[in-house]
């Protein structure tokens, strides 16, 4: 019998690598677009549903459009949508306002 062994090339094991990295971070943001609340996305005056609908669809036709569009949205949307909901839990209250200012 002869034993025949499979050797994969270094090139497909950081292909495989690289899509599954596609596929995590583009899985993340639109996680997290899903898991935000719709108010926060009328307050920072931004589509949800386009952002979700564009990472997903760039990354089926193309891993590298997701992956571009799932990183705009992480670095610079959720750093908005998060800065909205920072400045709503730091709001001062009304009532400890002076009337002088």
């Amino acid at each position: 019998m002869t034993e025949s062994s499979v050797v994969i090339p270094p090139f497909l094991i950081g292909l495989g690598i690289a899509g599954l990295a596609c596929f995590v971070i583009s899985l993340w943001a639109i996680v997290d677009a899903v898991s935000t609340p719709g108010v926060h996305f009328v307050a920072a005056e931004v589509g949800r549903g386009r952002w979700i609908a564009t990472i997903v669809v760039l990354y089926c036709f193309t891993l590298i459009g997701g992956l571009i569009f799932a990183i705009i949205y992480l670095t610079t949307i959720r750093r908005k949508l998060r800065g909205d909901r920072i400045r709503e839990r730091r709001a001062p209250d009304s009532r400890f306002r002076t009337k002088g200012r």
